[in-house]
């Protein structure tokens, strides 16, 4: 990535542009390489299962140096974070190792924060509050999607408890970068649109919503149910029309606040 790139994604990933935070973040991931420890090797088995199948059509991953890239960045995820690996964490690390070859600490930090931003883990440790507005952006977005697609008021409650589900856990972003085509290339049709505002939580979710009700509506529309969304492979065009229906979506939004 050349420095105009940098310049142009310096602002999400330190607010402000400053470039001593990324200088520091830099620095810091440095100091991580080579302390020792950590609790990888609880989980160096599973990692070593989920690498080939998390994307298993992309020849870059393939490579053993990537391959050696992205064990290193979990050693370090694991030295710096108690809560361990999780499987699904690698349809978010590996692409943002692929947006940012030769950057690591960017990938680091940026999975770091996303992580954080979707309760990836330890959901029943998120207070009260917390998990209540969650249920209501949730509600919000079963509402606005039954008006858009009233067929969805016949769906049985299980099926709309699945749905549900898939919102709250942020579901459709990971899966969203898990089916884009044969290469890595089409996630950054997603990392785009949600880098920008990766470090302002309001803005954050309010993309997720949007997102999460666009990627529905397209299923939808192409008469897909949700027990399909395991073998779907989504190419650039679908990703493309999903992007464009979720920066639409704000207008819906405010109709059925």
């Amino acid at each position: 990535m050349n420095t105009r790139e940098i310049d142009k994604h310096r602002t999400w990933v330190a607010k402000e542009q400053n470039s001593a935070i990324l200088y520091r973040d830099y620095q810091y991931l440095k100091m991580l390489v080579h302390v020792k420890g950590g609790i990888y090797t609880n989980y160096k088995r599973q990692i070593e299962l989920d690498l080939p199948r998390s994307f298993p059509h992309s020849k870059w991953l393939k490579n053993p140096a990537t391959l050696k890239l992205i064990k290193r960045q979990l050693k370090i995820w694991c030295v710096y974070s108690p809560i361990g690996y999780y499987q699904g964490m690698l349809f978010l690390l590996v692409p943002l190792c692929y947006r940012y070859q030769g950057l690591d600490h960017i990938s680091f930090f940026a999975f770091v924060a996303l992580v954080k931003r979707l309760h990836f883990v330890n959901k029943d440790v998120v207070n009260y509050n917390v998990a209540r507005k969650e249920k209501e952006e949730v509600l919000h977005v079963m509402r606005v999607l039954s008006h858009c697609c009233p067929e969805v008021r016949k769906y049985d409650q299980n099926t709309l408890q699945r749905m549900a589900l898939k919102i709250e856990y942020g579901i459709m972003f990971t899966l969203g970068l898990n089916r884009c085509g044969l290469t890595l290339q089409n996630t950054d049709l997603i990392l785009n649109y949600f880098l920008k505002v990766l470090y302002d939580k309001k803005d954050f979710i309010a993309r997720l919503k949007s997102f999460s009700l666009a990627f529905l509506l397209c299923l939808m529309k192409g008469k897909i149910s949700i027990e399909e969304l395991s073998v779907l492979e989504l190419n650039r065009e679908a990703l493309q029309a999903i992007i464009h229906c979720a920066e639409s979506c704000g207008t819906l939004f405010k109709a059925f606040a």
